[in-house]
Parts: C-alpha cells; sequence; structure tokens
C-alpha cells in the first residue's frame, strides 16, 4: 500500500506544481485577457489586431457572450461586416439571452437597412415580444411594417411607443404619416 501511495502523492504534487506554473488560468480567464487586449486595441483605433483578440478570445472560450458582442459591434460599425456581425450577435444571445436581449433590436436594424425587410420584421416581432417596454423597439417596428405595407399594423405600433414614452416626437410624426398613406390607399381604392 505504502508503495502505492508514495508514486500517487508525487504525481498529484507534481500536477499541482504543474497547475500553479501555469497560474491557473481557465478558459474564462484567458479569454478575459484576450478581451482587455482588444478593448485596448480598439482604444487606441488598432481595429484589426481588436478583431485578432476578440476571435482568439472566442477560440479560447465559445461561450464568451461578451467576446461575441464586442466582435460583432466592431464588425458592425467598423468593417460593414453585416452578417458576421449578426452571427456573433446571435451567438452573444444564445450564450446570455437576457444579458443581451437588446441585440434584436440591433439585429433588425442591420436588415432594416439592408432592406430586408422580412428578416428585419421577423427580429422586431421578436424584439418588442421580449422588450414590451422599449418605445424605440415598437417605434422601429411600426416602420418595418410600413415598408411591408402593414399600415393599420403600424399604427398600432407607433401608438405602443407613444403610450411608453409620450416625450418622444418621432413616433408620434410616424403615427401621423402613417394615417396620411392610410388616407392615400382608401383613396385610391375609392378610385
Amino acid at each position: 500500500m505504502k508503495k502505492l501511495l508514495v508514486p500517487s502523492m508525487l504525481l498529484l504534487s507534481l500536477s499541482l506544481i504543474f497547475y500553479a506554473g501555469c497560474g491557473g488560468d481557465t478558459p474564462e480567464s484567458l479569454a478575459k485577457n484576450h478581451i482587455e487586449t482588444a478593448n485596448s486595441a480598439v482604444r487606441v483605433k488598432d481595429f484589426k489586431t481588436a478583431i485578432e483578440e476578440y476571435k482568439t478570445a472566442i477560440e479560447i472560450d465559445p461561450g464568451n457572450a461578451l467576446a461575441h458582442y464586442d466582435l460583432a459591434y466592431l464588425l458592425e460599425t467598423e468593417f460593414k461586416n453585416y452578417e458576421e456581425a449578426i452571427i456573433h450577435y446571435r451567438m452573444a444571445l444564445e450564450h446570455s439571452p437576457d444579458q443581451y436581449r437588446f441585440l434584436y433590436k440591433s439585429i433588425a436594424k442591420i436588415y432594416y437597412d439592408q432592406e430586408k425587410y422580412d428578416d428585419a420584421l421577423l427580429a422586431y416581432r421578436k424584439a418588442v415580444a421580449i422588450l414590451p417596454n422599449d418605445s424605440l423597439a415598437h417605434n422601429d417596428y411600426g416602420a418595418v411594417l410600413i415598408k411591408k405595407g402593414m399600415i393599420k399594423e403600424a399604427i398600432e405600433e407607433f401608438e405602443k411607443a407613444i403610450k411608453i414614452d409620450p416625450s418622444d416626437e418621432t413616433p408620434q410624426k410616424n403615427r401621423d404619416k402613417a394615417y396620411v398613406l392610410l388616407n392615400e390607399s382608401h383613396e385610391e381604392k375609392k378610385e
């Protein structure tokens, strides 16, 4: 029994020494270091390095929602790489849905700006379901509904936005424009 115990203790001691020598770095802490390096690179506008560092963080810790979010935001805003940005926004949502639920609006806005109104419609529908008290989400959803010719539904969304934030004039103006469009469509049907 003593013969087995000594080698086992030696192996355990060597493992602990090796682990301590490695700094005990977990994938999460290694990824965090790369995210911090990436954030420093962003501050000095070294976006290429930032992209590489965010991607390295994701390789180390694929479930790191912050790395996915930061990478997506940089891809969207600095590189106009919308397709890859959406992928990483979705990954951030997958790994931390409560913290990043606002990203449905970001995804929807990208689709809207690219005139992919069907995709924008689905994303905004999800956004207002998850963020029912977000005036901007309702307003923007209304704007997509207008683009899809769904004017009555758009007016309802603008009304919701106004109810949530009566001080914001944008949904009020959009609602008024929608009523004009609705009246024009009724006039065309009469003729």
